[in-house]
Order: structure tokens, then C-alpha cells, then sequence
């Protein structure tokens, strides 16, 4: 029976593109050996030989034994165990030949005593490695790979970045790291206090922390950072929460989130979970405690503030809304008349200054059209309410539609044009469905047919195309104010 064939060169190529660049991959899957094995100091030396220019990571964890260098060698197969750290696949640091199959790559492991050295490369559009002479005595291991001139290039200007983007919390851990003799310091603000909680998932205890500072931070670390044995995975900006938080406050704290308990869950470029519990519990779970901890220090807006939308969407939603919901054309949702500005005021009580006065009711004469208080059409406003379970709801009380944009689901469509309209369509229509259906004006059945007819309407509009490339950006320009 013939064994199936692996056309090793398209693998590679294929595996490579798992990454956006080459250069940031090399240091991502070497610097997650180093901290798989426990290693403290790791030694990063950008050069050029005869062979070309290249990139060299020291680490001083303990070197690799005959077994692990084969293991090592060979594509797909790891000494490591899954869900256990960062370099369970066998495949990241190999990876850089498939985007450069002029390239080497050298490893050698010692012990200070004994040294093992190979060499991985391409030939003839085949994989191979062999075993070479090194004269290096040193404890530990080392990872030497030649690079494009553009990738080099990269590293050279953006090496620290990347590393401090990438590994922050391994340096703030301990491991000491340099770049041509250059010690690399983690990124470290000042801080007024740090909070350590437990987010409890079932039976996962999701560590983390929140670091508040006494000073602005940059605006790219007013995240929520997603860890997994010192490297950072995701990183998330809350931005409807952030919305909601105080003006002085809003550059005041980030968080560092220890998901090493769900490092199964890790996609095999290890920068992103795949969709499951991360985005169902863990990311909501962890934006609610946040939530949660800047309300404790007064740092939210008033939680029932709103923000009323007055841009073009709305004035379209207004008209929609009359048009298939014609029960809600008064101004009360609550179905009482609101007039249309004509009616009849009180008057004025004028007696009749007769000797009969006092057996006779005051003469009413009729007083000047007045204008009705209350604003005619519908009122959509946005609030941030992480903590509240309605995506949105009717307030009788101000004649408003509130959409809570603080709702673990209102995230991802927040993203795009389309996206935000669309969310904001389904919630408005599904309101005023729920609301006249439950209210007896119209069966449920017909509310939903309704509300279909309001998204086919909408479809058709100018403002939500889908034929328009254009529509994918975000609404800046359109006068939103919940922006």
C-alpha cells in the first residue's frame, strides 16, 4: 500500500503564511522556546557572515538531550505537551524556510561540556538537517537563522519593540534580556496599586490583573492583554467601555490577563484563540470585572447616561419605523396622544363680574394653539451597561429606544458601517415589535414580519448597501455622537 506523499516545499510555504511577517514569527517562536524551558536570560545578537546576515538567540535553559535534538529536527513532532506552554506544534522554529529557502538554520545545545550542533535547510526543494562541528561551549541553547535583507532590516529597527510588545510580561517575570550587549528593560508604568482577581469559568480560575496608574499610559497599552506563559496573545481594546469611562481616567489602567489555564485553546500561530470560550465567557467575563472595578473607584460615567444618535441612520430608522410600525405614530409609546402640535390650550378662567356671579360657572374661553412639549418621532440613544443582560430596551418614560452597546455581543458588529447598522436595526425593530405585540396593537407573528420588512427596506437604502466596498468603514464623518 503506497504511503502518501507530503510535498514538503508547499507545506512550509503554507505553514509560513499562519504569520504576517517572517521577521516577527522568528522572534515570537524562539522566544517561546526559551520561556517553555524555563530559561532567565536570553541573548539576541543581530550580524553578518560569509553566509549572510542573520539573527541569534542564547537562552540559558537546560540543552537538549540526542531524543530532543531528533524531535526537534523533525517537522510536526515536539517534546512538548499540548496545552502545556507556547512550542507544542514542532513546526514554529523551523518555519522561517518557508519564507526564505535560501535560508539556514543553526542549533546548537551544550551543556558547557558537550556540545550538539545541527543544521536545517532546503535542497532541491526538500527538507534536511544534519549534524555539524561547533567549537561553542556554553549552558544552554542557541538558534541562528539567516535572514532576507527586508527582514533584517525590520529587526534591526523594530527588534525591541517587537520584543516588548510580544514578551513584556516574560521580562517583568524575571528573564533578562539584551540585544548586542544592550539590556532590554520591560515596559513598566508607575503605578498607585494593582489588583489581583480570579475570574471563575466553570471550573477554569482565570488569573488576572489590573494595573491603575498615577499618570497617562500610551494609548496602545490601554488594553486588556490575553498571556499565556509570558507572551502576549491577544490583546483587546475595550473600547464601549472605555467610552463610558471618565475623561481623566480613560489612559489610567490596563489589564494582564494569565490565560495559561486555556492555552488548549490556542491557534497553532499562538496569536489568537481559536472561537469557543474565549469569546463566549472568558473576553465578556473579564470586560464585566473591569467593569465592575472602575465603577468601585468612581471612575465610570453615570452608567444611565445616554448618548442620542443624530445622524443620517437614525433618520432613516425614524422613518421605517413609521412606516411599518404605524401603531407607534404617537408620540407616547405607551399609546396615548401626544398631538401634533395644534391642540387647544387650557384657557383662561375669566368669572362674569354679575350680581349672579356666585350661582354661575366660570366663562372658559379658548386659549392659543399650543405646541406639545415632547418631541415628535423616535429617539435612539446608545449607552454602556456591561453589566445589564438587554442588548436594548424601550424607556417609556423619555420616549427612547436604547441600544446597550456595553453587551458582550455589540463588539464585533461595532467594528464596521455595516456591522453597527445592522445591530442597531435588529435591536431597534425587535424592540418595537416585542413592545406593540405585548402591548395587543398587533399579533407576534405580524411583528415579525414586520421587522423583516423594516430590514428588507433598509437593505434597499443608500446608507446600507452591501454592493458598496465602502461600507466596511466606520461611521466617523456621519455625525454620531456615540463614537
Amino acid at each position: 500500500m503506497p504511503r502518501v506523499e507530503v510535498d514538503t516545499d508547499h507545506l512550509m510555504v503554507d505553514l509560513a503564511r499562519m504569520y504576517d511577517n517572517g521577521s516577527e514569527m522568528v522572534v515570537s517562536e524562539v522566544f517561546g522556546n526559551a520561556v517553555d524551558v524555563s530559561a532567565t536570560k536570553l541573548d539576541v545578537t543581530l550580524g553578518s557572515d560569509s553566509e549572510g546576515k542573520y539573527v541569534k538567540f542564547v537562552n540559558n535553559g537546560p540543552p537538549m538531550s540526542k531524543e530532543e535534538f531528533v524531535n526537534y529536527n523533525t517537522l510536526a513532532r515536539s517534546s512538548k505537551q499540548f496545552g502545556e506552554g507556547l512550542g507544542w506544534a514542532g513546526i514554529g522554529a523551523k518555519l522561517y524556510l518557508g519564507i526564505w529557502q535560501d535560508s539556514k538554520i543553526i542549533t546548537t545545545s551544550s551543556d558547557g561540556i558537550t556540545t550538539t550542533s545541527t543544521e536545517l535547510y532546503f535542497k532541491e526543494k526538500q527538507l534536511f538537517w544534519d549534524y555539524i562541528q561547533s567549537s561553542e561551549k556554553f549552558q544552554g541553547t542557541s538558534y541562528k537563522a539567516y535572514l532576507t535583507e527586508e527582514d533584517y532590516a525590520v529587526l534591526e529597527t523594530k527588534l525591541e519593540e517587537i520584543i516588548q510588545k510580544l514578551f513584556n510580561s516574560a521580562m517583568l517575570n524575571g528573564m533578562k534580556v539584551t540585544v548586542n550587549g544592550k539590556t532590554i528593560n520591560p515596559w513598566s508604568p508607575s503605578v498607585i496599586k494593582t489588583i489581583d482577581c480570579v475570574l471563575k469559568i466553570g471550573k477554569i480560575n482565570l488569573s488576572y490583573k489590573v494595573w491603575i496608574t498615577d499618570s497617562d499610559i500610551p494609548s496602545e497599552r490601554c488594553n486588556i492583554e490575553y498571556h499565556v506563559s509570558g507572551k502576549c496573545i491577544v490583546i483587546k481594546k475595550p473600547k464601549n467601555l472605555l467610552s463610558g469611562v471618565k475623561t481623566e481616567y480613560k489612559k489610567r489602567f490596563y489589564v494582564i490577563v494569565d490565560a495559561k489555564c486555556i492555552s488548549d485553546q490556542l491557534k497553532t500561530n499562538k496569536h489568537n484563540f481559536k472561537p469557543g470560550i474565549f469569546t463566549t465567557d472568558v473576553e465578556p467575563g473579564i470586560e464585566k470585572e473591569l467593569y465592575r472595578i472602575l465603577k468601585e473607584r468612581n471612575w465610570l460615567d453615570d452608567p444611565t447616561k445616554t448618548k442620542t444618535l443624530h445622524n443620517k441612520f437614525s433618520k432613516v430608522m425614524q422613518q421605517l419605523l413609521k412606516k411599518n410600525f404605524p401603531e407607534m405614530k404617537l408620540i407616547s409609546f405607551l399609546g396615548k396622544d401626544g398631538g401634533d402640535g395644534t391642540q387647544l390650550g387650557p384657557g383662561k378662567k375669566i368669572p362674569r363680574l354679575t350680581n349672579t356671579s356666585r350661582n354661575r360657572k366660570p366663562v372658559v374661553t379658548p386659549g392659543k394653539p399650543r405646541k406639545s412639549r415632547r418631541k415628535g418621532g423616535f429617539l435612539f440613544t446608545t449607552t454602556i451597561k456591561p453589566i445589564d443582560n438587554r442588548q436594548g430596551w424601550i424607556d417609556v418614560g423619555s420616549n427612547q429606544i436604547v441600544i446597550n452597546l456595553g453587551h458582550r455581543v455589540a463588539g464585533p458588529p461595532m467594528k464596521t458601517r455595516d456591522g453597527r447598522h445592522y445591530h442597531t436595526l435588529r435591536i431597534i425593530a425587535t424592540q418595537v415589535g416585542k413592545f406593540v405585540s405585548r402591548n395587543g396593537k398587533i399579533s407576534v407573528e405580524e411583528a415579525f414580519d414586520r421587522v423583516d420588512q423594516m430590514f428588507d427596506d433598509m437593505s434597499g437604502s443608500d446608507i446600507y448597501d452591501f454592493k458598496t466596498p465602502q461600507n466596511s468603514d466606520k461611521l466617523d464623518g456621519e455625525g454620531n455622537t456615540n463614537e
